[in-house]
């Protein structure tokens, strides 16, 4: 079992399932956590900005993240 008590934040590489048992662990030990579908799409997003220079709102990635999560959890279960 994951132990995860005085850590403020976690990252969880892991995107399926969207809150894994270290996330979870980590949030009810009061830490800000996320899991691996949030690097996929900034990293994406990021590097569409440096090749193409477009800009995207935070808001809009926040909800492209949502988006794939429920995407991934609908199509591949979890």
């Amino acid at each position: 079992k994951q132990v995860v008590e005085g850590i403020p934040y976690l990252f969880d590489a892991v995107y399926n399932p969207r809150a894994t048992e270290l996330v979870q662990t980590a949030r009810a030990n009061g830490a800000a956590a996320t899991g691996g579908m949030a690097m996929l799409v900034w990293q994406a997003a990021v590097a569409h900005e440096i090749w193409d220079g477009v800009t995207y709102d935070p808001e809009i990635i926040h909800s492209l993240v949502n988006e794939m999560e429920d995407y991934v959890e609908h199509d591949f279960g979890k």
